[in-house]
């Protein structure tokens, strides 16, 4: 049986959660309100026994935060596959959970829970972003995404039946690193000009060579198999001047998962995301010609570190005629993205209405030209 963490207010013993709007510890009975700090003496000061253990878990190597040198020493053979058997503190109930799962709600009595094996034991991260807006704030959040949508079914807002929303932390790495290395692009120069009875047109083809080097910091991969990519991706920028030291009390009342996908195997991703920005910038230093493409490159990255964070988002679905739909919210930022149905006879008329405007103008710009001239 698997140990866990659960956070009891020092004046009732009743369960806490983390408040965003406050960014306070709240008793979920008698709605007193204490800082992490304050939370954290308190539970030191419990018993002389607690003292101890907390002195001697403290000295343990297993919970230091995470370290990509100690992982790949120590840590990269191990199994994450399979689930975890925990015991809930407050009522004892068992609790069959996924391995990386690193924080959730008792389903029998409530109560908000730490699992300790997989918080810590030298994955522990390294930061945290807090969450800024309680759950609360996501009908207002969703109604202004629905709202320019001129393709949505008239029924949706009536018939989308929206689900329970998840306040979930997703493990991120977060890269530092130097690229260098070199690009060739390949662009064109056009001129026309007339020599006697005919007008010629030349192209002429170039390769352009560029290299250099440039540093890259906290460039963010989400390190979760259960996350969608593409939607966490679309879910950014995170505001990373707000990283804050990891602490569990920032868990409670949330879910949590733990990577399951290693930096050594996301170091690729984040590399292309680098490559990519890189070809942009060395792109805008060619000038003089037209048609610039990128043909090929070469860029190594020099001396990666990186920091294991967790970020905020809220996981909720939409189900409307018998599909379900994704969204996700960004837990500090608000910005949300999905897929939203569309009405194909909406979509039909929109098609229709700018093609025949689109013909129109061209119509009437013809028949001025004529008028004209």
């Amino acid at each position: 049986m698997e140990t866990t963490t659960e956070h009891k207010c020092p004046a009732c013993g009743a369960p806490l959660h983390f408040d965003p709007n406050s960014q306070l510890l709240v008793c979920d009975y008698c709605g007193n309100k204490f800082t992490i700090a304050q939370v954290e003496a308190a539970e030191a000061d419990q018993s002389e026994e607690a003292k101890e253990a907390a002195e001697t878990q403290e000295a343990k190597p297993s919970e230091i935060a995470f370290d990509w040198g100690d992982y790949k020493a120590n840590l990269s053979g191990e199994k994450l596959e399979g689930t975890k058997i925990f015991e809930c503190k407050s009522c004892g109930a068992s609790i069959e959970t996924d391995a990386t799962t690193m924080a959730l709600t008792c389903p029998y009595c409530h109560n908000n829970t730490v699992l300790n094996e997989v918080a810590t034991g030298g994955l522990k991260p390294n930061k945290i972003i807090p969450f800024k807006f309680t759950k609360d704030k996501l009908p207002g959040i969703l109604r202004s995404f629905y709202w320019q949508k001129k393709l949505l079914p008239r029924n949706f807002f009536t018939a989308n039946k929206v689900g329970e929303p998840i306040g979930v932390y997703v493990p991120f790495w977060l890269f530092d690193t130097k690229l260098s290395g070199d690009a060739v692009f390949s662009a064109k120069k056009t001129r026309s000009y007339t020599k006697g009875d005919y007008r010629y047109h030349e192209t002429k083809h170039y390769d352009v060579n560029r290299s250099g080097s440039l540093s890259f910091k906290q460039v963010p991969v989400d390190a979760s198999k259960k996350m969608d990519n593409e939607l966490m991706d679309s879910l950014e920028p995170f505001n990373y001047s707000e990283l804050v030291d990891f602490d569990n009390r920032y868990l409670a009342g949330y879910c949590a998962d733990r990577f399951d996908r290693s930096p050594d195997e996301e170091l690729p991703r984040a590399k292309d995301r680098m490559t990519r920005t890189a070809e942009k910038h060395f792109s805008k230093t060619i000038s003089g010609y037209s048609d610039v493409k990128i043909k090929n490159c070469n860029y190594t990255t020099e001396n990666p570190s990186v920091i294991y964070a967790m970020v905020p988002a809220y996981i909720f679905e939409c189900n409307y005629e018998g599909k379900k739909y994704q969204y996700a919210v960004n837990g500090q930022t608000g910005k949300i993205v999905g897929e939203l149905p569309i009405d194909k006879k909406k979509a039909k008329f929109w098609y229709w209405f700018m093609f025949l405007m689109t013909g129109g103008l061209t119509a009437f710009i013809m028949l001025l030209l004529q008028i004209i001239f």
